[in-house]
């Protein structure tokens, strides 16, 4: 059970990450490629921000940073004055934005050899 301070944390931290990810990403919202690449570092940040600010990375937090990014890709649309219209305008960096923000934000495996790794063999006493 995550409680309201670890989730305030992870989203104030995220939604700093996806406001300025939008003003940074409505400069490629009509760009081909740099459309999905801007969106999808933009999640990146915000999972990394959401889970070095919680401390852990839980669904919860996962959640946050997904919801964060996302919104961040749509405010880039918003922010660009570029209206919606079909979904194939705008639902492709919107998914690349949630997509790369939910595996970026992945709880390390325990049999990696990472310190984060390896501190949850300790906890679970393997080592």
């Amino acid at each position: 059970m995550v409680n309201a301070e670890v989730l305030a944390r992870a989203g104030l931290a995220a939604w700093s990450l996806a406001l300025a990810g939008a003003g940074i990403g409505y400069n490629y919202v009509q760009a081909q490629f740099f459309s999905l690449i801007v969106p999808g570092l933009v999640g990146l940040l915000c999972a990394s921000a959401a889970t070095r600010f919680a401390h852990r990375a839980t669904m919860s937090v996962r959640l946050v940073a997904t919801a964060y990014a996302a919104a961040s890709a749509l405010l880039a649309f918003r922010f660009a004055a570029v209206p919606f219209g079909p979904i194939g305008r705008w639902l492709p960096p919107t998914l690349a934005g949630a997509a790369l923000a939910w595996f970026g934000s992945r709880p390390p495996h325990p049999g990696t050899r990472s310190p984060a790794g390896r501190a949850v063999l300790r906890r679970r006493g393997r080592r």
